[in-house]
């Protein structure tokens, strides 16, 4: 039978029998929910999901520090998750994660290397990772993280006793430092983009508490947005929708198109499926609900500053049921997604009420280039005057009403 040396990640929920006899069919869908970000999770790390009887996840990976990095990000996004869940419904999960040597057999793995995992797993308080010696050994100088020596266990089925190590994570002890910290050992860098000054100051203040979080810019609109960007090259652009002159969907449009490294997450007071839908057709990284807490919009920056993606639930909820695109009451006619982004910056200015001389200057075009293209959108949208124009733009989530009421 064919060996190998495998990173074996193992886990399982603790008190799951509990949640099941409460409420079975909530326990499903949550389990269910969590196994599909578990998964992708997984795919980010270049891991295979061996096997996922029940509550229990087996997962191998060719690298210690991919498992470790996946177990860590597991835990991470599943506290974010739980928030949204009573106390009681709290799903949490116990890992174990164990570098051996394992057997494989049609796709599945046996032997010590295995089991070990599932030792350590049980050894693991729920929402923690431990790991094997072997583990600590690979990776300890490797990733930005701490380890508390748990010292020797002796373990069903393994013959020798068992060094175990505990993963520094979010709210254990030592894992502050470390949590936000980008590849490379600094700290996230976040470019903050909203058009009020009192929410942007009160934002900040939580991201500078914060050791591993660093704010290096702030924006007041989507134009700005963009510049700051180029300029400063934040890990995460943290980006309202409804702002005046360039709305975020326009600016994400705009710095993901631009091909850097900077991410872009929504936080934004709408839960409409069309904001949804065209800031993620936009190529955002993450959406969240201004209503969220403090703790969560903090762990989100960094999950995404990391490299992962996070939408809240009530948005996860809009694509799973696959109403994005399906929106009732939408008016007919070709969408905004049929615009060009040149297009789309015209006609949020025009429906903001800017006069075609100052748009001309704005975006350095000509005063009778401005006004072919207001003629062609028009023609293009099937709209006989200004207000329809307005009205569309309106709908269509181009320009908010309260940057239109203003003007």
């Amino acid at each position: 039978m064919p060996r190998k040396l495998a990173a074996i990640l193992s886990a399982d929920v603790k008190g799951f029998s509990r949640l099941m006899a409460d409420d079975e069919a909530a326990t499903i869908a949550t389990l269910t929910a969590y196994r599909r970000i578990i998964t992708q999770l997984v795919g980010q790390q270049q891991g295979r999901v061996v096997d996922a009887p029940g509550d229990n996840l087996l997962v191998e990976f060719a690298s210690a520090v991919n498992a470790v990095c996946c177990a860590v990000a597991i835990q991470q996004r599943l506290e974010i998750e739980n928030q949204k869940l009573s106390r009681r419904r709290r799903m949490e999960f116990r890992i174990g994660v164990n570098l051996g040597d394992v057997v494989a057999e049609q796709g599945t793995l046996y032997g010590d290397g295995v089991n070990l995992a599932a030792r350590i797993e049980g050894l693991a308080d729920p929402g923690g990772v431990c790991v094997s010696a072997s583990i600590c050994e690979q990776v300890k100088n490797k990733l930005n993280l701490s380890f508390e020596d748990h010292g020797l266990h002796r373990v069903k089925n393994i013959a020798e006793p068992v060094r175990v190590f505990r993963v520094f994570t979010d709210e254990t002890p030592g894992g502050d430092e470390v949590r936000g910290q980008v590849p490379g050992g600094r700290p996230t860098r976040v470019l903050l983009v909203d058009d009020h000054q009192v929410f942007r100051s009160g934002v900040r203040s939580l991201v500078e508490d914060e050791p591993d979080l660093e704010v290096v810019a702030e924006a007041s609109d989507g134009r700005q947005a963009v510049l700051m960007t180029r300029l400063h090259q934040p890990d995460v652009v943290l980006m309202d929708i409804s702002m005046p002159d360039l709305n975020g969907i326009e600016a994400t449009r705009q710095i993901v198109q631009a091909g850097g490294s900077s991410r872009v997450l929504v936080l934004s007071m709408h839960s409409d499926p069309r904001f949804v839908a065209g800031v993620l057709e936009a190529g955002a990284h993450g959406y969240l609900i201004k209503t969220c807490t403090a703790r969560e919009m903090l762990s989100v920056i960094r999950l995404v500053g990391q490299g992962l993606t996070y939408l809240a639930p009530e948005i996860t909820d809009l694509v799973v049921k696959g109403f994005v695109g399906r929106i009732e009451g939408a008016p007919a006619g070709p969408p905004a997604s049929s615009l060009s982004p040149r297009e789309r910056e015209i006609l949020q200015l025009l429906a903001e009420g800017v006069g075609v001389e100052d748009i001309a200057q704005r975006l350095g075009l000509g005063a009778k280039t401005v006004k072919a293209y207001r003629h062609n959108l028009m023609d293009k949208l099937n709209l006989a005057n200004m207000v329809e124009l307005v009205r569309y733009a309106l709908r269509e989530d181009i320009c908010s009403l309260d940057n239109w009421l203003s003007k």
